[in-house]
């Protein structure tokens, strides 16, 4: 676990926002050296991996569980970056503004590029025009395919995005593959005697609203699909774990992977066809999201106290092994607990890391 520094080694420890990690370094033996002990634990549950599961990051077309581990960590970041940086310092009962934006991006009509060209031609260029125009710093993005064989996108970044902006910009870039075009098409030929009832989608889409759809594409020429979805957060209480749990619904474990489920036929013959695998990245996000390793420090006598306060804090979930720990505990816990050496070190790793975050207030009262 960890230790004052000794004739045989010493402890380390990482610190991030939503867990710490502690390990001893021995003069001696070096099996463990090269373990990397962030990556020993499944951040969506918390629970220990084998190092096998981990060292494979290939992900021939499917979701690994390392990635699922680097996405949920670029998550943690891009959570806590969102959250004001002196909120527990004001009182409660303020109105805060939470930057934090999750969409979903989808194809208007057949998928007839790969996602390779899709990526390219499509998103690439969609996400480069709102970093430049939006200013958007932090996002993570992942790319997944719907039960009706396209491709779509989930992706979390620090700037608000208006609905409309946001889809007439997405169907601009749909577009330069000819998405929109090919949606107009078909919906003239589906409605060219006037409006008519999709059966097959009043479970989730009733009469008026069918209606209401038709009135307005009707008005736009059907030329203005509405190809995306903005979630909100507001009323969520563990926002990592939805996120999670939505960017990855349609993958399952299977033999260190996250495999497409089949839930019937359908889905059983997208299952073994080759284009229901991604290719190229599944994922992906801004450079200041990757490869974080946290605020790291070797065990000092400050740091010794707290680690033993946290470790023997029932109310924090740890796991502990002979070489190293893991405690489940969030940076504003710790403030609220009255830690003060911990809390400061992430503070400083935030600053270095992310200098924009401390220099401007979010706050708003």
């Amino acid at each position: 676990m960890f230790s004052s520094p000794d004739d045989n080694g010493y402890s380390s420890f990482s610190v991030n926002p939503s867990y710490i990690t502690t390990w001893y370094n021995s003069f001696h033996h070096k099996r463990h050296s090269s373990i990397n002990f962030n990556a020993l634990f499944d951040l969506t549950d918390g629970k220990l991996n084998s190092l096998q599961n981990l060292q494979s990051n290939k992900h021939d077309g499917h979701l690994s569980l390392a990635a699922v581990k680097k996405i949920s960590k670029a998550l943690d970041y891009s959570i806590y970056l969102a959250k004001p940086p002196d909120k527990h310092k004001h009182l409660a009962g303020k109105h805060y503004q939470y930057c934090l934006n999750f969409i979903t991006l989808t194809l208007s009509s057949k998928q007839l590029h790969s996602d390779l060209e899709i990526k390219k031609e499509i998103f690439q260029p969609w996400l480069d025009y709102c970093r430049k125009h939006y200013k958007i710093k932090n996002y993570v993005w992942v790319i997944e395919k719907q039960k009706n064989g396209n491709t779509h996108f989930h992706v979390v970044s620090d700037k608000w995005i208006p609905h409309v902006e946001l889809r007439n910009l997405w169907n601009k870039f749909q577009q330069n593959l000819g998405y929109v075009t090919r949606y107009a098409e078909a919906q003239k030929r589906w409605f060219k005697n006037g409006f008519k009832v999709h059966s097959d989608l009043l479970q989730n889409w009733n009469y008026n609203k069918q209606y209401s759809a038709w009135l307005s594409g009707c008005k736009s020429g059907w030329n203005n699909p509405n190809s995306t979805d903005v979630h909100s957060l507001r009323f969520i209480s563990n926002v990592k774990k939805y996120m999670i749990k939505y960017m990855t619904k349609n993958y399952t474990r299977v033999e260190n992977k996250l495999t497409f489920e089949p839930n019937n036929i359908e889905d059983e013959l997208l299952k073994n066809d080759s284009y229901s695998k991604i290719t190229g990245r599944i994922w992906g996000c801004s450079e200041s999201l990757s490869q974080i390793k946290g605020a790291r420090a070797d065990v000092v006598d400050e740091a010794l106290g707290e680690l033993a306060s946290i470790s023997n804090d029932k109310s924090i979930h740890s796991v502990f092994d002979s070489y190293f720990s893991i405690h489940y505990v969030t940076i504003e816990l710790l403030r609220s607990k009255g830690l003060t050496f911990i809390p400061k070190l992430f503070d400083n790793f935030v600053k270095a890391r992310f200098p924009d975050y401390f220099l401007q207030s979010k706050i708003s009262i």
